[in-house]
């Protein structure tokens, strides 16, 4: 036992004296208590709280979402199916993701899982329209009792299948694949699919396709032919013809909804079913290699579809719709001078690269 007669002698002062033996001992001794050297510390023994791993890292994203709305017009309550453009274009359509548009808004998102697939530089997003619900932007309406931005509803049929897309009464966009972990935002509309099919009808007709360019080149004659930015028509704003037309919009996107509501009020003049006379009008423009019907003379053919029909209804729409801010009017200015173009045309002509 060490006396009080060592006062204030330290440990390590009194581990530095006496023989080595002694030295080491006492070192020893004092080890549980201070350690050689040490202040005065815990007897407890304890080196301190065990910190656990870091958790893994997540897995990385295998998925990507697609995000948009559904109009010609607007679209309520459609399937939509996505696919790898690589597939579709086979014909052998397999839908890597789907959903369905909402029943009030026509807005969709598609979330796609790429794992375990094989999905090319492009996709194809399709709206099913049977069974659907659409806001008739027709300025003459849509059927017997169905008005100018009521809701019309689309022929209905069991369907076995729909995703393989075995009946054309639906709508496309070809866009970019999206990068995995990634929201692309966009349209489909009834400018997006002229585009796909005539795009289609390119790649078939081509041995070697250079891809990029027909794209392309399907995209400027769709504008050409209604006086549209050359653009992908999937990055078209959506604007309700139907309502107030004095949003900040660009006058790109304002003429698509005069044109699209033109384009509805032009199937519907035919007393023939709505998918019948959209089948027909997409294959007149497909079999005239990307050109339309400029006018027919003094005799309207109500089972044709020309650009005088559509040019016709799209201003009919001012008859209908009260708007009155200048990009409205400008609009609105911009058809009725093509309108005077159109008419001026030979009758039965036709566009020439979507020129008149």
């Amino acid at each position: 036992m060490i006396s009080a007669a060592y006062g204030a002698t330290t440990n390590l002062e009194l581990c530095m004296s006496g023989p080595l033996t002694r030295v080491l001992f006492i070192c020893l001794a004092f080890t549980g208590l201070s350690g050689c050297g040490g202040g005065g510390g815990s007897s407890s023994g304890s080196t301190g709280a065990v910190v656990p791993p870091p958790p893994p890292p997540p897995p990385p994203s295998t998925e990507f979402t697609v995000r948009g709305v559904a109009f010609k017009g607007l679209l309520q309550g459609a399937n939509v199916y996505v696919y790898s453009a690589d597939e579709l274009f086979d014909d052998n359509p397999v839908a890597i993701g789907s959903s369905s548009t909402s029943s009030a808004t026509g807005n969709f998102s598609v979330i796609v899982d790429t794992a375990g697939k094989t999905i090319g530089d492009d996709i194809v997003v399709a709206v099913v329209m049977k069974n659907a619900m659409m806001e008739c932007d027709a300025p003459r309406g849509c059927s017997s009792g169905i008005d100018f931005g009521d809701d019309f509803e689309l022929p209905k049929e069991e369907i076995a299948n729909e995703s393989r897309l075995g009946d054309p009464f639906f709508m496309a966009a070809v866009l970019p694949t999206p990068t995995v972990g990634t929201r692309r935002d966009m349209t489909v509309n009834i400018f997006t699919h002229m585009q796909t099919v005539y795009y289609n009808s390119l790649l078939s007709s081509t041995s070697f396709p250079n891809e990029s360019e027909l794209f392309s080149r399907a995209q400027t004659r769709v504008a050409n032919i209604f006086g549209l930015t050359d653009q992908n028509f999937s990055e078209l704003g959506f604007l309700d013809i139907t309502g107030s037309l004095n949003a900040d919009v660009s006058s790109n996107t304002m003429r698509a909804a005069f044109l699209s509501g033109g384009i509805q009020g032009a199937i519907g003049e035919s007393s023939v079913s709505i998918d019948r006379v959209y089948f027909d009008f997409l294959s007149d423009f497909v079999n005239q290699d990307g050109e339309m019907l400029l006018n027919e003379g003094t005799r309207d053919r109500t089972d044709r579809v020309s650009l005088q029909d559509i040019y016709d209804n799209a201003i009919a729409i001012e008859d209908v719709n009260s708007s009155s801010s200048n990009l409205f009017g400008n609009v609105l200015q911009s058809l009725k001078d093509d309108k005077v173009r159109i008419d001026a045309a030979p009758s039965f002509s036709q566009t020439q690269n979507g020129g008149f």
